[in-house]
């Protein structure tokens, strides 16, 4: 693909993002949030924190200088960036869907003061986290579109952070402040895959 088209198609997505959450982090009004670090080990943010300073650097270089880091960009076939453009639209897609149903229970950082019921409906029906799955895919979309190993490495490493790490303080702050529905929805429910019929039968059953 042309790099100049390749250019703009990076810069569209990363635009789209942006505007995105814009939208609902104003109408829900959170723009900035230090909470993290009443709810998270020091270590987990800091780990975000640096691969996010090389995921801004691998951005920025990717749309103004894309000469000066080509060593980390990776050859791909035509139809993998053709891939990554379809990964990239269905994960914004999935992004809106998860903030339509989430509503003002939306928050940045793993606080329960704010959040008013479990939601069970949209993709949350099916999934508990695809908010985290929208990231991952929109991440993995863009780095074949764009081809910088740099930018792919450094924002999977941040969502996979958020997915693994911190994901076990975030389900353990909800399960002690719904501790009669979360555990079920938890019991119905994949957090990142919906979860086959049988595994939801032997969960009732082990119940």
């Amino acid at each position: 693909m042309d790099h100049e088209l390749t250019r703009i198609i990076f810069i569209t997505f990363l635009c789209l993002l942006v505007i995105i959450r814009s939208i609902y982090k104003l109408r829900y009004n959170h723009l900035i949030s230090m909470k993290a670090f009443h709810y998270e080990p020091v270590w987990l943010i800091l780990i975000r924190y640096v691969f996010g300073i090389l995921l801004m650097a691998a951005t920025v270089s990717r749309i103004f200088i894309p000469a000066y880091f080509v060593e980390y960009y990776i050859d791909l076939p035509l139809w993998l960036q053709f891939a990554g453009i379809l990964i990239s639209f269905v994960s914004l897609l999935l992004l809106t869907a998860s903030h339509r149903a989430l509503g003002d229970n939306f928050s940045t950082s793993i606080d329960t003061e704010n959040t008013h019921e479990i939601i069970m409906r949209g993709p949350y029906k099916i999934i508990r986290h695809p908010m985290y799955v929208a990231y991952l895919l929109f991440f993995t979309g863009l780095f074949l579109i764009s081809r910088s190993a740099l930018f792919g490495i450094s924002g999977v490493v941040i969502i996979l952070s958020l997915m693994i790490l911190r994901l076990p303080y975030e389900e353990n702050a909800l399960t002690e402040k719904y501790p009669e529905i979360y555990p079920g929805y938890k019991k119905r429910t994949g957090a990142f895959f919906p979860k086959k019929q049988k595994d939801i039968w032997l969960n009732k059953k082990v119940s």
